[in-house]
């Protein structure tokens, strides 16, 4: 559980370019500190466990339906772990 805390949670949530919505919620995932990455019909962004609260509550108040969570598999969270310095040093 740890370790999980610790790799971030993909969020793909369901807004067109066309979709009004779509701009305020990029601005308010940028002002979280969220990276995102805009496709044609979703906006994804890998955030902390610590942020979910704060990204699901501004999908709901834009009253967004279409939304997927994927938490970091564990193969994410080992890689996460161990990658970089720590992981050259194993």
């Amino acid at each position: 559980a740890h370790l999980r805390s610790l790799a971030e949670t993909t969020i793909r949530v369901g807004v067109g370019q066309s979709d009004v919505r779509r701009p305020r919620l990029v601005d308010a995932l940028v002002s979280l500190g969220a990276h995102i990455k805009p496709t044609g019909t979703r906006i994804e962004t890998h955030v902390p466990c610590s942020l979910l609260p704060s990204v699901m509550g501004i999908v709901a108040e834009l009253g967004v339906s279409d939304l997927q969570v994927e938490p970091a598999s564990l193969e994410d969270v080992f890689m996460s772990h161990y990658s970089g310095q720590e992981g050259e040093q194993l």
